[in-house]
């Protein structure tokens, strides 16, 4: 038995050519806070009047919020130390309490933190946790109670990371106690833990890392300490560093003979709403749904060796088997490859050839050592000549061969802060076949006066965006919204704002009358737009003549079918004609009903 392979089934792979992840398992993250007395205090410059406390607090909660629709199977937990101390089942300390145990993000715990940030957000905190002295901070001692809670989530973990978050540049008086705690961030480093400081401090606040964090801080590869950062960005600074970096695969790159190791990685994709789910009316539980295929005849059911693959060429079925379809989209090899061509000014890429979205490289040292060193020389070498590496691209033994432009990127900082990663860009490059000719068209510049280019330029000139940056979507946030408003059982839903709404004031403000000067250039007296177009009228006789109908029975099928126009007829003329034959139609579709023309026509 055949089927065509022409329509997309759910269960085939995607070959379009995404590198596949190696990034598996669920990501730890432990936000570690410090509770004295000094983090009860608000901080200049914080835009909720939160104290420094409340805004850690933040951060974990703008994570949990994010992870909750992002990463549902990543674990997230709340620790502080430094505060009153207290016996509790869930520390093995004192002055360590765990205000969230080590668990993926639910509703409960969001509604948790959201109580501590409330109106009396500041007093719950003072009467539940209480803030302990500073000379009562023992680090070593959080530590060691966020090494057990990593210890004791089973499964797969792709990665353990925690958030110390203070606003005090030394934890202890005591140099002991640093020593201990020295100690305890080389047990966590041994152990693939990660540590970073986030200071909560004050605009006016100076924050020396150098005096004792510095030493505690262990990054993941490629990752980049947060530093001291204004309050106002400390939230979506600590959320972008929380979002899973995963990279999509790790290919290697000949430079004809030289062989060095990098990551792909993807810096855009498109944000769709969640698919729908389908449910049990009764029981609310996931409906799982699967098929099979039958044979036409018999009726009985279809293995996958039992059926073939086939595409129409000349009028013809051409057959294929699983293999040898495997072996025609394997063409190029069966090996995964990125391999140097050589090098084209960048100026030769066009935006006009976009094929799909690019890839981001950046090395990896641990496959291939030296990785670094090459690629930035490379990377250096492609951006003093301004020219880029073309490149044969594979990236999975089952997608096909693709033509590549790595196009460099130079490393931009502001301020101490990474603002654009040093890198390669794949950009795709299209086929012969993939580029379509443009129709040509003609425009007479005698018939548009002088009067109507300078109105329109003077229009373009007053309306050019200076700075153009990216905003929210704003029915995907209202979705989001709405999703959290059930979940939470808020009474009360915010609608966000429309930031795609034109300002049309200012638009008005600014052209002033140079509109109305543009519209009585190029148009004539009295024109209104958006006015509903006047009819044509109506030409005397022209009422009742109508496009003579041709029946199926009077059509010249093996025409139609050589010049491959059937489609293009009505289901009734197909439908007239096969009943003509004495075929049996019932209730099938245009495509079926060719399909039994085709036949009959064979």
């Amino acid at each position: 038995m055949s089927y065509s392979w022409q329509a997309k089934e759910e269960d085939e792979e995607e070959e379009d050519g995404e590198v596949s992840s190696f990034a598996t398992g669920k990501n730890l993250t432990i936000f570690l806070i410090e509770a004295t007395k000094v983090m009860g205090e608000s901080r200049e410059g914080d835009p909720d009047d939160y104290t420094a406390l409340q805004r850690s607090l933040s951060c974990a909660h703008d994570t949990m919020k994010s992870k909750i629709f992002s990463g549902d199977q990543d674990c997230i937990g709340v620790v502080l130390f430094g505060s009153r101390p207290v016996d509790t089942d869930q520390s093995d300390f004192e002055s360590v309490q765990v205000l969230l145990p080590l668990a993926p993000p639910s509703g409960a715990a969001i509604l948790a933190l959201e109580r501590l940030l409330g109106d009396h957000g500041s007093a719950t905190l003072e009467a539940e946790v209480g803030f302990g002295p500073e000379q009562g901070v023992r680090l070593h001692e959080a530590l060691w109670q966020c090494q057990s809670m990593f210890a004791g989530v089973t499964g797969k973990v792709a990665n353990k990371s925690i958030l110390l978050l203070t606003c005090r540049s030394s934890p202890h008086t005591d140099p002991k106690m640093d020593a201990q705690a020295r100690r305890k961030a080389v047990d966590l480093h041994n152990t693939d833990i990660c540590l970073d400081v986030v200071p909560v401090t004050g605009n006016r606040e100076a924050f020396h890392l150098e005096r004792f964090y510095a030493d505690l801080i262990k990054l993941a590869e490629d990752e980049v300490s947060l530093g001291v950062l204004p309050i106002e960005e400390l939230s979506d600074s600590v959320l972008k560093k929380t979002r899973t970096k995963r990279s999509n695969g790790r290919l290697k790159l000949d430079l004809g003979g030289t062989v060095i190791a990098v990551s792909s990685f993807n810096l855009t994709r498109k944000m769709n709403k969640p698919p729908k789910q389908r449910m049990t009316a009764d029981t609310n539980e996931e409906v799982k749904s699967s098929r099979r295929f039958f044979h036409p005849n018999t009726g009985a059911p279809l293995l996958p060796s039992d059926m073939n693959c086939y595409v129409r060429y000349g009028g013809r079925k051409i057959q294929m088997t699983g293999d040898e379809v495997k072996s025609v989209k394997a063409m190029g090899g069966d090996q995964t490859y990125l391999t140097l061509c050589g090098f084209k000014p960048i100026t030769c890429l066009r935006l006009s050839n976009f094929v799909k979205h690019s890839h981001f490289l950046y090395p990896h040292e641990e496959t291939v050592r030296g990785s670094r060193i090459v690629f930035s020389a490379l990377l250096q070498r492609c951006i003093e000549r301004q020219v880029a590496a073309i490149c044969k691209f594979k990236p999975r033994s089952t997608a096909e061969m693709s033509y590549v432009a790595l196009v460099p990127q130079q490393e931009v900082s502001e301020n101490g802060v990474q603002e654009q990663a040093p890198g390669f860009h794949v950009v795709y490059l299209p086929f012969l076949d993939d580029i379509r000719p443009l129709p040509v068209t003609s425009i007479n510049a005698k018939q548009v006066s002088q009067g109507a280019v300078q109105a329109a330029k003077e229009v373009i000139s007053k309306l050019k965006l200076r700075r153009f940056q990216a905003v929210e979507s704003v029915g995907l946030q209202s979705h989001y919204r709405m999703i959290e408003a059930h979940a939470l059982k808020k009474t009360t839903l915010t609608s966000p704002e429309d930031e795609t709404v034109p300002d049309l004031e200012r638009m008005t403000r600014k052209l002033g009358a140079r509109s109305q000067q543009f519209l009585a250039e190029v148009y004539e007296e009295g024109y209104q737009p958006g006015a509903v177009a006047a009819k044509r009228p109506k030409v005397e006789g022209e009422e009742g003549r109508k496009r003579p109908k041709v029946e199926g029975d009077q059509l010249d099928m093996e025409a139609l079918h050589r010049a491959g126009t059937l489609a293009k007829l009505t289901v009734d003329q197909l439908k007239t004609w096969l009943k003509v034959r004495g075929v049996a139609i019932g209730s099938k579709k245009k495509a079926e009903l060719v399909e039994l023309v085709v036949r009959q026509l064979e």
